[in-house]
Parts: structure tokens; C-alpha cells; sequence
């Protein structure tokens, strides 16, 4: 049985990120391997294998999406849960005492902003940690604006 759902996983993975490449251009399988360590250390799984609500992406890839072609990005994420992969480059609060975590971007003044729904744990990270969160894209605003925000995980440590 677990070899049968190991073998149904792989095959929708792989399926996955050969659609996404058509899309995307050509992602290194460092990448690739970073979204199956991630599915597979936090156990992003449904009653079927896979949770197929969630668009897994590194930050710097989301935000040069942004960059490259903003209608085509907010096609393909805003109103949509997403799961970003990056590295803190800062952890603020805002005006309203929302606390949010900045994930590096592709340059220096674009970003992926992430609006955390808790504050539980944000004061145990710091600048240069690199996490997985997961939030609603709310699409271009100077940085990609995702809201409703959790931390799902962490990576290398």
C-alpha cells in the first residue's frame, strides 16, 4: 500500500513540475528537490497523497514572475494559497501591529512580503533563516503582498 501511494505521489509530483517548467521556463533540480524535501518533511498530503490546493514557489521565482509580467503572475497566484520558499531579509511590524516577515526577492527593492495571521514563534527567527510559509497572494504592491499568513517549515538549518 505505501509503495502504491509512494509511486501515485511521484507520479503527480513529476507530472506537476513538468507542467510547471512549461510555464516557467527551466527550474535546476536543486529547486526541484527543495519543493519534495518540503511536501515531504511537513506532510502536505490529502486523503489522496498530495495537497494539490497550495502553488509551492520559491520567493525569488515569484517575484521574478512579478517582474517579468505582472498580469500573467496575478493569473497564476493572486486569491490563490501559496507556499513560498526563502530566506528572512527582515521581520517588522506594521502600522496597524501586524507583524510581517520580508523574503528576499530577486533584487534589492523587490520582495515577498508575508502578513502573519500569528505571532506565535516569529520571535524565535531572524534575518538570513530560511522558512517556508504559507498565505494568500494578494498580488503586486512594490513587493508581492501575501496576507493570512503561517510558517510551515523550515529548511537547512
Amino acid at each position: 500500500m505505501l509503495k502504491i501511494r509512494l509511486l501515485t505521489y511521484l507520479t503527480f509530483l513529476f507530472s506537476t513540475l513538468i507542467g510547471s517548467s512549461c510555464h516557467y521556463g527551466n527550474e535546476d533540480s536543486e529547486k526541484r528537490q527543495a519543493n519534495i524535501d518540503f511536501e515531504r518533511s511537513n506532510g502536505i498530503e490529502s486523503k489522496d497523497g498530495v495537497d494539490t490546493s497550495s502553488i509551492i514557489r520559491l520567493a525569488t521565482d515569484l517575484t521574478k514572475d512579478y517582474i517579468d509580467n505582472e498580469i500573467s503572475a496575478d493569473n497564476h497566484y493572486k486569491d490563490k494559497q501559496i507556499i513560498v520558499q526563502g530566506i528572512i531579509s527582515d521581520i517588522k511590524k506594521g502600522i496597524s501591529g501586524n507583524a510581517f516577515i520580508v523574503l528576499e526577492g530577486t533584487t534589492s527593492n523587490r520582495s515577498v512580503q508575508c502578513y502573519m495571521k500569528e505571532i506565535d514563534g516569529i520571535d524565535k527567527l531572524k534575518k538570513g533563516d530560511k522558512v517556508f510559509i504559507k498565505g494568500k497572494c494578494d498580488g503586486l504592491w512594490v513587493n508581492v503582498i501575501m496576507s493570512s499568513c503561517i510558517r510551515v517549515g523550515e529548511f537547512d538549518k
